[in-house]
């Protein structure tokens, strides 16, 4: 794609040795690659700061950077991140990142908005669905 994708977005662990696919989820109002670009640049620079390379840090393993999983664009940057904090808090377990995302999601809203974007179907059908 060419154009700003304005994405929620997936990167997976290429550890095999494990049955939960470890994951990060993020948003950007730039080109997946881009970002995908930015996250493998701060591995490189060790940033401490960043999830995957916290997790490359302790897993070894390298990340599929070639195969970031776009789960849906949404033009509006609040959508992005509420959704963002919410995939992130759905899979938790499964996932690198350091923090649960920009915003607090209580109960409430996580199920008002899994339900909205049928997210549970939406995660199952890219195979990153809770174990």
């Amino acid at each position: 794609m060419t154009m700003k994708e304005l994405s929620n977005f997936n990167l997976q662990c290429k550890d095999i040795s494990t049955d939960d696919k470890l994951v990060a989820k993020g948003q950007t109002n730039i080109l997946v690659t881009e970002r995908v670009a930015q996250h493998q640049q701060c591995v490189r620079a060790n940033d401490s700061s960043n999830a995957l390379n916290v997790h490359y840090g302790i897993c070894n393993q390298d990340i599929n950077w070639n195969q970031p999983i776009t789960l849906i664009n949404l033009n509006n940057y609040f959508s992005r991140n509420m959704l963002e904090a919410v995939i992130i808090k759905l899979t938790w377990q499964n996932n690198v990142n350091i923090t649960l995302g920009t915003y607090t999601i209580d109960n409430f809203l996580l199920k008002f908005i899994t339900d909205q974007y049928k997210l549970n179907d939406l995660l199952k059908s890219k195979g990153l669905d809770r174990r």
